[in-house]
């Protein structure tokens, strides 16, 4: 595991299902935070298939506003990466034709930013 090895103590890879996998249990106690306070020292970061990104995301913000999940912690940070479409969704403006339910329950709860787009030849095999 690379990536592991190149921050040891640092970063923790899991592989498994993130539908089923409880993000609560996988932090020390140490680390949470009042919701008010600063975030956590957690990051999720995940680049999720097409299929898995709208039920995550839906189950995710239901945890934020349960403050639970990987909300347990506080407002804990994620950086994901998604298909194109799915991202143009979430960060939808009043009146666009990606605008969603998806779209308004995201940005209620969350701060939601396109920060970039990777290109289809940085994927192999390249999506078509």
């Amino acid at each position: 595991m690379m990536l592991s090895d190149a921050a040891p103590g640092k970063l923790r890879v899991v592989h498994g299902d993130v539908l089923t996998f409880k993000v609560e249990r996988a932090f020390p106690q140490s680390l949470k935070r009042c919701w008010e306070d600063d975030p956590p020292n957690v990051y999720i970061i995940g680049n999720l298939p097409f299929n898995v990104s709208t039920p995550l995301i839906i189950k995710w913000l239901e945890n934020v506003s349960h403050r639970n999940g990987p909300f347990a912690y506080g407002r804990t940070q994620m950086m994901l990466t998604f298909q194109k479409e799915v991202a143009e969704r979430l960060t939808a403006t009043t009146g666009s034709k990606q605008r969603s339910r998806l779209s308004i329950m995201a940005q209620y709860l969350c701060d939601v930013q396109h920060i970039l787009t990777i290109p289809g030849r940085a994927f192999i095999p390249k999506p078509e």
